[in-house]
Formats: structure tokens, C-alpha cells, sequence
């Protein structure tokens, strides 16, 4: 933008300067250069206001540059973090997994492990009741009850 303000400026001055100094006395000349003076102080504190305002413009992008740079750094630790603590819980819980397997495998074997005690108990309870069931009878009944 400044460059063709520049450029715009030495046009239109060139082209006054041009048409005045052919028609005109040494004083009228004096008038034109002090009006052309004015004009390129003008056109110049217009284009330092204009210089001034995109360096505060750039300055200001480069500060909120600097604030999403700063953001995007918290983020992506924020991500790398939370991606840490996903595979440490990912890991807790195949271990987890694994030790739960572990107890109803273990489980499984105390139950048909019990089952057979039960059934060991009981073959062993009738067995010794069917050995001792006569015997019994035979004290039952030579004893006075």
C-alpha cells in the first residue's frame, strides 16, 4: 500500500511540475514550488502515518502470533500427556484384565476342586455308613436303650 502511495505521489508531482514550470513567471514558479512543497510534506506525513500504522499492525499480529505459538505448545504437551496416561491406563488395564482371568481361572479350579472334595466326602460318608450300618445295629440292639 505505502509503495503505491509513493508511486502515485511522484506521478502527480511530476505531472504539476511539468505543466506549471512551462506557463509561468519566476514568482508564480516560487508559489507553485512552495504548493508542491506542502503537497510532498503532505503526502510524505500521510505516508509515515500510513508506515506507522502497519508496523503496529505487524507488531500486533506478531504478539497474537506469538500468544497461538504459546497456546499450541500447551497443547500439544496437554496431548502428549493425556497420550502418556492412555497407554499407562491402556497397560492397567490389560493388567487388570490379566489378573481377573487369572482369579476366575483360579476360581474355576477351587470350585471342581471343592465339587470333588464334596463328592469324595460323600462317597466316603455312604461308604462308611453302609461298613458301619451293621454293625451299629447289632450295638443297638444288644444295648438297653
Amino acid at each position: 500500500m505505502f509503495c503505491h502511495v509513493l508511486i502515485w505521489l511522484r506521478v502527480v508531482l511530476r505531472g504539476r511540475r511539468s505543466l506549471s514550470l512551462q506557463n509561468q513567471t519566476e514568482d508564480g514558479m516560487r508559489k507553485e514550488l512552495v504548493s508542491l512543497q506542502e503537497d510532498k510534506h503532505h503526502y510524505e506525513i500521510t505516508a509515515k502515518e500510513s508506515l506507522r500504522r502497519v508496523l503496529q499492525e505487524k507488531i500486533e499480529v506478531a504478539r497474537k502470533l506469538s500468544e497461538v505459538e504459546r497456546s499450541l505448545r500447551n497443547t500439544e504437551d496437554e496431548c502428549s500427556h493425556l497420550k502418556e496416561m492412555k497407554e499407562r491406563n491402556h497397560e492397567e488395564l490389560r493388567e487388570l484384565a490379566h489378573k481377573y482371568n487369572g482369579a476366575v481361572k483360579e476360581i474355576k479350579d477351587l470350585t471342581e476342586k471343592i465339587k470333588v472334595v464334596c463328592h469324595l466326602a460323600f462317597f466316603l460318608a455312604s461308604y462308611l455308613l453302609a461298613s458301619f450300618s451293621p454293625i451299629l445295629e447289632k450295638v443297638q440292639g444288644h444295648s438297653p436303650l
